[in-house]
């Protein structure tokens, strides 16, 4: 097995080092010796016997400890050199590799994972907000059923009112040459003009059988809400005194007959309120005179 002393500098230092302080030892000890045989007087051959036995037991123990040190510190590097030679056979290399492909693995999956989990937090943020999106849209829904369901109890409510107008004691019968209006889709159709002509702008003529009706068009007519002044010029060529109006109304008209009425009691115009029946805005055609009361 090959050793490979070289690539372990810090061992053979250490090494070195015991090496030096030991022969550093034996030379300085020797130095003190003849120091201390020129400073003193002669002693006996037993005595300086005496001190060299002594001195070079110490000398020895100090040996035998570094000796066992060298020992260990060769023990020691032997390990390494056993550990490194371990580490450069190809199983060893293989090992090695497949170890740093795995912790390179487990890097990337954590990696993944976190980049999954914060996908997963950013989903879950949307979701909350969609949800509360959700609910604001529900709420506003809510809110509007109950704007509707007052609209049709004002529409029940103006229902009955048209109804029971009839039977108030304002009403009387009509003076003068109706002129009929419809009241359709929240738009407000002219059927005649002053010249007692279909206004093709409001409305069309259609047969229905041998009957002629006249239909409003889809496109004609004045959408309502609209100013006051707009309403007025749709009655402008007639005249209060000569002219009573002749308002058809269908029932998803309520809201907007209220504004209409508004400028017919202005004008001072007669009026009479007739429903269509389920909303089918035709006019009948007829030379029969038909007898209406107004209020």
């Amino acid at each position: 097995m090959s050793r490979r002393r070289q690539e372990l500098p810090d061992s053979l230092e250490l090494l070195l080092d015991t090496i030096c302080n030991t022969f550093g030892a034996v030379i300085f000890i020797s130095m003190l010796l003849a120091i201390l045989a020129e400073g003193r007087s002669p002693i006996s051959n037993a005595d300086v016997s005496a001190i060299a036995d002594k001195m070079t037991a110490e000398q020895e123990r100090t040996n035998a400890a570094a000796r066992v040190h060298l020992s260990q510190l060769r023990r020691l590097i032997d390990e390494q050199a056993d550990v490194l030679d371990a580490f450069s056979k190809p199983d060893s290399q293989r090992l090695a590799s497949e170890i740093a492909a795995a912790a390179e693995a487990t890097k990337t999956s954590i990696e993944i994972r976190n980049e999954q989990l914060g996908l997963l937090a950013e989903q879950e943020a949307e979701t909350a907000l969609k949800r509360h999106q959700i609910a604001l849209a529900e709420q506003r829904r809510s809110e509007i059923r109950k704007q509707l369901k007052n609209v049709e109890d004002q529409l029940a409510t103006a229902s009955k009112t048209t109804g029971r107008t009839a039977r108030t004691s304002r009403v009387r019968p009509a003076v003068g040459s109706g002129v009929s209006y419809m009241l359709h889709n929240g738009r407000l159709f002219r059927t005649a003009t002053s010249d007692g002509e279909l206004d093709s702008s409001d409305c069309e003529l259609h047969k229905r059988g041998t009957a002629s009706v006249i239909v409003p068009r889809l496109t004609g007519g004045l959408q309502l809400p609209a100013n006051s002044t707009a309403i007025r010029g749709r009655f402008s060529g007639f005249e209060p005194h000569q002219h009573y109006i002749r308002l058809f109304v269908s029932q998803n008209s309520f809201p907007e007959f209220l504004s209409v009425k508004d400028v017919l009691v202005e004008l001072q115009f007669e009026y009479e309120v007739i429903l269509f029946e389920d909303d089918a805005a035709e006019l009948f055609l007829t030379s029969r005179q038909i007898r209406s009361f107004v209020q």
